[in-house]
């Protein structure tokens, strides 16, 4: 043990205080430095703090095994992230206590927003899982659930989804069909419907063939097994009054969104930065690659124009080669249509044979664009200058894809019968309200 002398021992005595004084010193200078703007992001003159409200379901995929995917977001952006713990979460915000965790993400502003829209891009490409229901005939069971239920497991593993079989109880007769529902992505629901097919073919093959032993050949072919499905009532894309207004865009939080199109302040749309706006960029991907296909010049080309009716069409004949989702609203005098994008708030004109009718499964996305009014302004005179508009539209940074902030003050109803958000929109990058 070192042998301090009384000298020695005073210094170091007065030296600890002092330091401990300076620690303190700088963290207090640190922390002068912070400017909070809006509840999930601290900007400061070092860094950027942002926080994600991230689904259950996505946590696991965010961090990966034993870490992996969230120290190789670390990597790529120089970010730091790391989950809040469950109480903190919880104490913010009880409502989402078992549906979301909190992710905070620390860097340069450059590297947490290119963190977060990573974390986005994950929460994204997690697949949305839905049920759908299928009727079976019952004597298939015993064959299609197999000994021990091994080839039900089978058909699970195979197509990923999850297939659940309803008791025999809700049925007064055998005679009368199962229902079977399957849970999953829309591919693994496929693939188990196209397995559960193939296996009760070969069912059936088996049980024709041994009600024929001893019996005269017949020629006549039996027809093929069709799955009957489960009818729904499935809720139509338009929807009415409120329902348009998102739930996030309804809740009179702060949230980040583009503003896609402009008439003017007192008529504009937003789309709400999130999973979906990156879903949409998909789903916009894929119609463009199937109207080049066969099949939607066989069987989904425009022969009669229908108002209301959905369509992939293109916004721009010249750079611009993705297909959209758009509404009809009428046919022209010169013989082109009417479009409404129902993602985005533009209109344009097109010919009829550059538009095809959607897949119904482009249709079930719910359009992006809702439409708002800027809140406690009013034009000077009767109607909005093109000035105004301009400055409008510069400030908001329309069709630019650049993050605004919006807050929901009250809501109107229009002569359609329509509740219209009026909102407030703060820029993110100025920290101004527009």
């Amino acid at each position: 043990m070192p042998n301090f002398g009384k000298l020695a021992r005073i210094s170091l005595a007065l030296a600890m205080p002092t330091s401990i004084l300076l620690i303190y010193w700088l963290y207090r200078h640190w922390s002068q430095d912070d400017e909070v703007f809006g509840p999930n992001r601290v900007i400061t003159t070092r860094n950027t703090n942002i926080e994600i409200l991230v689904p259950q379901r996505a946590v696991g995929a965010i961090i990966g095994r034993q870490g992996s995917n969230i120290k190789l977001i670390q990597k790529k952006t120089g970010a730091r992230l790391h989950f809040k713990d469950r109480k903190a979460s919880e104490d913010n915000d009880k409502s989402f206590k078992q549906t979301h965790r909190t992710i905070v993400i620390l860097g340069s502003p450059e590297s947490a927003q290119l963190a977060e829209l990573m974390v986005h891009q994950v929460i994204a490409d997690i697949p949305e899982t839905t049920t759908e229901e299928i009727e079976v005939p019952s004597y298939f069971l015993g064959g299609l659930i197999g000994k021990g239920g091994v080839t039900i497991r089978e058909l699970t593993k195979a197509s990923g989804a999850r297939i659940h079989i309803g008791p025999s109880q809700d049925y007064k007769s055998s005679e009368k069909p199962r229902v079977i529902a399957l849970t999953g992505s829309r591919e693994q629901i496929d693939s188990a419907l196209e397995l559960i097919e193939q296996k009760l073919e070969a069912l059936e093959d088996s049980r024709v063939n041994s009600k024929r032993i001893g019996m005269t050949p017949s020629n006549k072919k039996r027809e093929k097994i069709k799955l009957t499905p489960v009818t729904r009532d499935d809720t139509p894309w338009d929807l009415p009054k409120e329902s348009l207004v998102p739930d996030k865009l309804a809740d009179n939080s702060l949230l980040d969104v583009y503003v896609s199109a402009v008439e003017h302040p007192g008529h504009f749309w937003v789309q709400v930065v999130g999973k979906k706006a990156l879903q949409l960029e998909q789903i916009q991907k894929d119609i463009t690659a199937f109207v080049s296909t066969t099949d939607a010049k066989q069987n989904y080309t425009v022969t009669d124009i229908i108002p209301g009716e959905l369509v992939a069409a293109p916004f721009d004949e010249g750079t611009d080669t993705t297909y959209y989702r758009a509404k009809i609203l009428c046919e022209t005098a010169d013989g082109k249509v009417d479009l409404y994008f129902i993602d985005f708030g533009d209109n344009t004109f097109a010919e009829k044979e550059d538009i095809f009718k959607l897949r119904p499964d482009f249709k079930s996305f719910p359009p992006q664009a809702v439409e708002c009014q800027l809140a406690n302004v009013e034009p000077i005179g009767d109607s909005w200058t093109e000035e105004a508009i301009t400055c409008f539209e510069n400030l908001s940074y329309c069709a630019q894809w650049k993050v605004v902030s919006a807050r929901v003050v009250s809501y109107k109803l229009d002569d359609r019968g329509l509740q219209i958000p009026l909102i407030q929109l703060t820029s993110t990058s100025e920290g101004q309200v527009i």
